[in-house]
C-alpha cells in the first residue's frame, strides 16, 4: 500500500507492508530551502483504520482477545518552527474529527468489555506502585469512593480544567494533546509528557502499566476510544476522581482530601480542590508541601492553583 504524501513543496512516499511489517518513508536527499516561518505539511490519502491496525506489531495486539476496528482516517501533520526560536511546534489533524476517525466495532481485554466500568466494582491497584506492604483497593464497591453527584462542582471541574480543557468533545484521545506532547517532548530532548487525556489516564491505572512504551500508549489509546463508546463522561470523570493517585499510597479523592486536609471530599473548598488538581501530575510535590520540605510560591503551585481557580469561575 503506497500513499505520496506533500511536505512543504516537495512529494516523497509512504509505503506499508503487511508482510513482514514493514514500513518505509522516503525524503528527498538535498536540503530543504527554510523560508522565515518554516511549515512543513505531510498528507496522506484516506486510510481504513483495519489496514492501518493489520501493519501494528502482533506484540502490540497480542493482549486483545478480539479487536478490529471500522472508519477511516486522513492523517496531516504540520511541523512549524520560526527562525528566531529552535523550537518545532506540532499539529496533528485527520484522526479524531467528526467525519474521520476510528471506532473499536470488536473489542476484548482479559475476556471481557469496558462495560464492567459501568458496574459496582472493586480493582486492587498494582503493588508496584504502593509503599512495600500495603493494599488500596478502588472503584464503586469500596469504601472510599465518593459519586460525583456528591461533590462539588467545583472538584471536578478543576480536575478537568487542570488537564485537559477537550475532556466533554473528545473521542478517548486527543490529536491536540499528542501533538502538544510531541512538541514538548522534542523540544525538551527528552520525554516529559504523554499526550494523555483523562480517559486514557483512568484506562492506564485500570488495565495497564505505566510503561513508557509506543506498545503501551497504542494499547491505551484503542481501550480509551472503546471507553469513549460505552462509557458516558460523567462516569469516567467519576472513575478518574476516585481512581487516580494523589500521593504514596493515597488513590482516589476521599483518601486525598482526608490525607491533605483532614475532611471529607464533600466538604473541599474550592482551593483545596485546585491544590488536588494542582498536585495530580506530581503527587510527591504535595506530599512534600504537606510536609512543610516545598513552598508553594517558589514550586510554582500557587500560581498554578490560581489559574485553576480564575479558570472554573470564568466558566461559571
Amino acid at each position: 500500500m503506497k500513499h505520496s504524501w506533500l511536505i512543504g513543496a516537495m512529494f516523497c512516499t509512504f509505503s506499508v507492508s503487511a508482510e513482514p511489517p514493514n514500513i518505509d518513508f522516503g525524503l528527498p536527499d538535498h536540503d530543504l530551502d527554510i523560508p522565515k516561518i518554516l511549515s512543513k505539511i505531510a498528507t496522506t490519502d484516506s486510510l481504513e483504520c483495519q489496514e492501518v491496525l493489520e501493519l501494528v506489531p502482533p506484540a502490540w495486539t497480542a493482549p486483545f482477545g478480539k479487536l478490529r476496528l471500522e472508519g477511516t482516517i486522513v492523517p496531516r501533520l504540520e511541523v512549524l518552527t520560526s527562525p528566531k526560536s529552535p523550537d518545532l511546534e506540532f499539529r496533528i489533524h485527520g484522526i479524531d474529527s467528526p467525519e474521520h476517525h476510528c471506532k473499536v466495532a470488536e473489542f476484548e481485554w482479559e475476556s471481557k468489555d469496558v462495560d464492567w466500568l459501568n458496574t459496582n466494582f472493586t480493582k486492587k491497584v498494582d503493588p508496584r506502585y504502593l509503599p512495600p506492604g500495603t493494599e488500596v483497593k478502588v472503584g464503586p464497591g469500596t469504601p472510599d469512593f465518593v459519586p460525583i453527584s456528591e461533590l462539588p462542582k467545583f472538584v471536578p471541574a478543576a480536575m478537568v480544567y487542570s488537564e485537559e480543557h477537550g475532556f466533554y468533545e473528545n473521542q478517548g484521545f486527543s490529536a491536540h494533546l499528542i501533538a502538544r506532547a510531541m512538541s514538548r517532548n522534542q523540544n525538551e530532548g527528552q520525554i516529559v509528557t504523554g499526550g494523555s487525556t483523562i480517559t486514557q489516564q483512568l484506562v492506564k491505572n485500570l488495565f495497564l502499566t505505566r510503561d513508557k512504551t509506543l506498545e503501551r500508549k497504542f494499547q491505551e489509546v484503542v481501550i480509551a476510544t472503546r471507553v469513549w463508546q460505552k462509557v458516558s463522561k460523567e462516569r469516567v470523570l467519576e472513575l478518574y476522581l476516585n481512581c487516580i493517585e494523589f500521593g504514596s499510597g493515597i488513590w482516589g479523592i476521599g483518601p486525598a482530601a482526608r490525607y491533605y486536609f483532614a475532611k471529607d471530599a464533600r466538604d473541599l473548598t474550592i482551593t483545596e480542590a485546585a491544590f488536588l488538581a494542582a498536585i495530580k501530575p506530581q503527587p510527591l510535590q504535595g506530599e512534600l508541601v504537606r510536609a512543610g520540605k516545598l513552598d508553594l510560591e517558589e514550586s510554582g503551585l500557587a500560581a498554578t492553583i490560581q489559574t485553576i481557580i480564575r479558570t472554573i469561575r470564568r466558566h461559571e
